[in-house]
């Protein structure tokens, strides 16, 4: 007898081990086989443990909530140790919870496959602009041009405007060299008219004459 608790017990511990592995197929398959060589007894701890990681294969890891519920409510009814039962009646809550989030998954699939649109208009990246065709272009920035004094004032004291009265206003100056043209015929003797010659060359004969 003792032997073969020790053997079960460390065919146990190996599962445990697999169940570690999240190898799920091969936890059902060796804990399947561990209960039918099991005593046949319904408190056996080993045997309640079983059931217990069977259960949350079932649930955690393939999400089979109906089987997984089915093997908390079997411990439960057969087990008497505080710590296993509340281990599974944590395991039947978090099956109602997980119960839900399938429930949603699925609305929302049916959703997608009654509407396959609705995919395409939340961001496909096909939808946009393909390679060749023209993109959109920006429409044209209207200038304000601001002609009256008052209204520059104001374009002034408005910082989005400001640069628009700067812009006017350098295209109002005179080119550099046009500038520099009028100041030179300023600068420049003025010249005289025919009569202001004549009575020039007068008034130096005049000199000469005299």
């Amino acid at each position: 007898m003792a032997r073969n608790h020790d053997s079960h017990a460390q065919r146990y511990a190996a599962i445990e081990h697999v169940y570690s592995e999240r190898e799920w197929s091969e936890v059902e398959s060796q804990g399947e086989a561990l209960l039918v060589d099991l005593p046949d007894d319904p408190t056996d701890p080993l045997r309640l443990r079983v059931i217990l990681l069977l259960a949350h294969t079932r649930l955690y890891g393939l999400g089979d909530v109906a089987t997984a519920k089915g093997y908390y409510r079997a411990l439960l009814r057969q087990c008497s140790d505080a710590s296993l039962r509340q281990i599974a009646e944590q395991g039947l809550e978090d099956s109602e919870v997980v119960a839900r989030q399938q429930g949603r998954d699925h609305q929302h699939t049916a959703e997608q496959a009654a509407m396959p649109w609705l995919e395409q208009l939340d961001g496909d990246p096909g939808s946009g602009p393909q390679a060749g065709e023209n993109p959109l272009r920006p429409e044209p920035i209207a200038v304000e041009v601001i002609e009256e004094p008052e209204q520059i004032e104001v374009a002034q004291a408005d910082p989005e405007r400001q640069q628009v009265v700067e812009v006017q206003e350098v295209k109002r100056l005179q080119p550099a060299g046009s500038m520099l043209e009028a100041l030179r015929r300023q600068d420049e003797p003025k010249g005289f008219s025919p009569e202001e010659i004549k009575e020039l060359s007068r008034g130096l004969l005049h000199v000469r004459l005299g």
